[in-house]
């Protein structure tokens, strides 16, 4: 599991990155100016959730962290394994796959017997 987000968030880093005048936001630097607050923006708003967030990376402050029980990013890990793992249904195999590994399963049987 972490393997995968670290995984993840690699993927991330390295993807093109936008550089539209609308994703740059021009017009918020316009707006905001110098020592301005741009997490209030609506720009920032709009966007800030485009980006990459991961399941197991844990991005509150310290004092939310702290609240919802301090859990490491290890037993994060496990909660999610064990939430897969409790949860997962498997999708049928279409029925003649089903019947040809039944034959070669049948097969071996018979030549190991």
């Amino acid at each position: 599991m972490i393997c995968d987000e670290i995984i993840s968030r690699t993927k991330a880093t390295v993807k093109e990155l936008k550089t539209d005048e609308e994703y740059l936001g021009y017009d918020a630097i316009a707006r905001v100016g110098h020592g301005g607050n741009y997490i209030c923006d609506k720009h920032t708003l709009d966007h800030m959730r485009e980006e990459w967030r991961g399941d197991l990376s844990d991005f509150n402050s310290y004092e939310t962290w702290q609240s919802k029980g301090k859990l490491s990013m290890r037993e994060r890990a496990h909660q999610k394994v064990q939430h897969i793992l409790s949860t997962y249904q498997p999708e049928a195999l279409p029925a003649e796959l089903d019947a040809e590994i039944e034959e070669i399963l049948e097969r071996a049987r018979k030549a190991l017997s």
